[in-house]
């Protein structure tokens, strides 16, 4: 199951760097075995074109290295505070995206602009700035992850949790594609967010689909 755990870490963070939403070393990602705790990381410095299987690192939910030659991402506390918080979680994902990361640098959420932004309850809400590798990164973005999934870190970057990593993935490629259309529309006059009527309206319609199958 580890070795499961480990390949598709190290298969995602390298498909992070081919979608464009890191480069190099920037990002961390994560998936937990929750039968045994333990949680598969990406590595601290180490760049993803070198980066192999046996790179990735297995911790403890303490953070604590169990297996790895390397050290563990400086975010290991974020991503364990995540794990033990939220127990229905099984991916996290952390990038320095460039449009969702302008969003946070400037302080701001990112609007509910598109149709998108239903599976994150509405807009990208910012979490308010923490140091970078403190556990108080995590213990903040908690909240806003537990409702939408998806968190803006101030002056960081952009989390994004899943029931899978791939879904965190997913969500975390959702996030920078809304934040690119958000800056774009700007050109145009600014954009026209989803009004709460309108979100509720697409979430039922979602859920009468979901019953008739």
């Amino acid at each position: 199951m580890l070795e499961q755990l480990k390949e598709k870490v190290l298969h995602i963070a390298k498909k992070a760097v081919d979608v464009g939403l890191v480069h190099e070393r920037a990002g961390n990602f994560s998936a937990i075995d929750r039968q045994s705790g333990l949680v598969a990381i990406t590595p601290s410095g180490i760049p993803r074109e070198i980066l192999d299987v046996d790179g990735i690192c297995i911790v403890d939910l303490d953070g604590k290295l169990v297996e790895g030659h390397y050290k563990p991402s400086s975010e290991t506390p974020m991503h364990t505070c995540i794990f033990k918080a939220l127990p229905w979680v099984q991916g996290v994902v952390h990038t320095h995206s460039v449009f969702a990361t302008s969003f946070a640098a400037s302080g701001k959420s990112i609007p509910a602009v598109t149709n998108e932004m239903v599976r994150f309850g509405g807009e990208i809400p910012l979490a308010p700035y923490q140091i970078p590798g403190s556990l108080e990164l995590g213990t903040t973005a908690v909240p806003f992850l537990e409702k939408h999934l998806a968190v803006l870190l101030e002056h960081h970057g952009v989390l994004t949790v899943g029931e899978s990593l791939d879904e965190a993935f997913m969500n975390a490629v959702a996030v920078e594609d809304v934040a690119k259309i958000a800056v774009y529309s700007t050109i145009i006059g600014g954009p026209k967010p989803l009004t709460a009527e309108e979100i509720d309206g697409i979430k039922e319609y979602k859920r009468a689909a979901a019953r008739k199958g």
